[in-house]
């Protein structure tokens, strides 16, 4: 049996009619324009779905990539961050006229006491440069890649007692990474305002409760 051949069509009969042929090119070409939008729509809502999806480096990343998610964090409750101006502070926290130095911890233990020391030096140098009393707000992903579930008991707290004592004494906002993510969630569903969750943070001395 010999092998089939397909001839090439001409140029000219392009211009030859099919009756039917020309309503299904119609139909075609309004279908490709309606998967265009379509494509457009998956892709926006894809780029949505990461950026909120995002938020959830809050409960596992360290370093600057905790350091930047945190950041946006605050700055889509309504505060406004800046770039560290006295020490090695991480940021900046600008709310209601005040600044509050931030120290961001992504840790694979607890929070430790070295981690408030280090937050502790940065408002002596406020102290030092303004003349005021400054205030730091230390953000902790302690046991940072367990389940949530298996973090801040007994066995494993988020803040030891010798770092919440520690952060009492000296007037610094412990904010655990379970908490705040769960406060964001309310906020992002509308059950919990920015300004609370701003509040909550800025007012408190110890354990940020939401």
């Amino acid at each position: 049996m010999g092998i089939r051949q397909s001839s090439t069509e001409p140029a000219w009969v392009q211009g030859i009619d099919v009756p039917g042929a020309g309503d299904l090119v119609k139909i075609i070409d309004g279908l490709n324009a309606e998967a265009e939008v379509v494509a457009d729509e998956i892709a926006a809502n894809k780029g949505k779905l990461a950026s909120l999806r995002r938020y959830t480096k809050l409960l596992y990343s360290s370093g600057s990539e905790l350091e930047e998610v945190f950041r946006d964090s605050l700055t889509m409750l309504g505060a406004k961050v800046v770039e560290a101006k006295y020490s090695n502070e991480e940021y900046i926290l600008e709310w209601k006229g005040r600044e509050f130095l931030v120290e961001v911890k992504g840790n694979s233990k607890s929070i430790s006491l070295d981690n408030v020391r280090q937050l502790l030096d940065y408002t002596i140098h406020y102290l030092k440069d303004t003349g005021r009393d400054g205030k730091g707000i230390l953000f902790g992903n302690a046991w940072r890649l367990l389940p949530l579930s298996e973090r801040d008991i007994r066995e494993k707290p988020v803040f030891p007692d010798d770092v919440k004592k520690t952060a009492q004494k000296h007037g610094i906002a412990l904010v655990s990474s379970n908490a705040f993510f769960e406060a964001f969630c309310r906020f992002l569903k509308g059950e919990l305002s920015g300004e609370a969750i701003l509040n909550s943070m800025t007012n408190t001395n110890g354990i940020v409760v939401f």
